[in-house]
């Protein structure tokens, strides 16, 4: 092992399962009221919840706790994690006050954290960013004392409000950003966010007899989300080794900008993903409806995207990845003419041969991703 290989602790692998708990009610708000405005709503609460969850990755990258702060991290954390994601069905509702609640223990949890065990310089970075995630913490659950659009248009002007700060705001400090480590937990919570959708495609097979298009559909539902996954993971010794030669500036703005907006994009692309994947396993047969059409399209572009921008971070840009993008996104306009199954067959075989397959024209350099 490298000396900057720092590893994951145990207790974070465990923390880090309250994020499927959220992927699971993102996604079901999302497939039982399918519409613009819905997703609106999801892609408000997904960057909120992305956001400090973001923070505690930060949280355990450039402090050291200790095996009691750890256990102390982890029950007061997990559940104001806990909090936010039962509210997430109703939280533009009744269950508002309960979200912003979870959402200022988490913050509370985190900013004391944080301040205690820092080293001066990260301590100074972390002073500037406290008094602002305090204030979106109160925001968020004053704001939950209004109605329904009030709410939503209060949480976006927050979320907007704190995903840009870190492009804006004048560096006080430092933070120390251990590389491998760093790499490692997002690529975990990708890994419990494709997770989640294997869960929400059996849960759908559960309801329906297991005939052989079902199974079928199960079996190429399975095989797309690997394929996801592997175009994730690939080369990501030699991202890690990158991310480690960096200049700390730039290696601590990619981490606050970079990470954030690509696995932002890479969530929402696999909840609409699992949203489509899971009305084709209810009928296999049919041929996608209009929203349905509109969802798979969205999230091929921001999975595609997500990835496409995440690489670029550490690699040379590859033009015939990107063209095989462009043709995914052919496919929902075939998709009337398509039994559903069959459209999904197209869309993984296609990210098989741009992903996997070896053959020679589709070879890339080693720079390229």
């Amino acid at each position: 092992m490298p000396p900057h290989h720092e590893k994951v602790e145990k207790i974070e692998l465990f923390f880090d399962l309250v994020f499927v708990f959220t992927f699971i009610q993102l996604t079901l708000k999302l497939e039982h009221h399918l519409s613009v405005h819905t997703f609106l709503e999801v892609l408000v609460l997904m960057a909120l919840i992305w956001y400090i969850f973001e923070g505690y990755i930060w949280l355990t990258n450039t402090t050291k706790l200790t095996r009691r702060n750890h256990q102390i991290f982890m029950t007061l954390g997990m559940i104001g994690f806990m909090l936010i994601s039962v509210a997430i069905p109703n939280a533009y509702n009744q269950d508002g006050f309960i979200f912003g609640l979870g959402f200022l223990v988490i913050v509370a949890v985190h900013s004391t954290l944080f301040l205690l065990h820092s080293n001066d310089d990260t301590k100074k970075a972390m002073l500037a960013i406290v008094p602002y995630n305090i204030s979106f913490s109160i925001i968020i659950l004053v704001a939950s004392l209004f109605e329904g659009n009030v709410r939503l248009i209060v949480w976006g002007i927050v979320a907007i409000v704190a995903v840009l700060g870190p492009l804006v705001q004048k560096n006080r400090g430092q933070f120390e950003v251990s590389s491998w480590h760093f790499l490692e937990r997002h690529y975990l919570i990708l890994v419990i966010a494709l997770g989640e959708t294997i869960a929400s495609t059996g849960r759908a097979a559960i309801d329906e007899d297991l005939t052989s298009d079902v199974v079928l559909t199960m079996i190429l539902a399975l095989t797309l989300t690997v394929l996801l996954w592997y175009s994730y993971v690939k080369d990501d010794e030699k991202r890690e080794n990158r991310f480690y030669d960096m200049h700390t500036d730039k290696r601590d703005q990619t981490a606050k900008a970079g990470f954030y907006w690509s696995h932002l994009s890479m969530f929402l692309g696999i909840i609409l993903l699992a949203v489509v994947k899971i009305a084709i396993i209810h009928d296999p047969m049919q041929t996608l409806d209009l929203a349905h059409r509109i969802t798979l399209y969205v999230a091929i572009v921001l999975f595609g995207y997500g990835v496409i921008y995440f690489n670029r971070l550490f690699f040379n840009l590859s033009w015939k990845r990107l063209a095989f993008l462009a043709v995914l996104l052919v496919i929902p306009l075939i998709a009337p003419y398509l039994p559903a199954i069959i459209l999904l067959l197209v869309i993984t075989f296609i990210y098989y041969i741009s992903i996997i397959a070896p053959l020679p024209f589709l070879k890339t350099k080693r720079e390229e991703t």
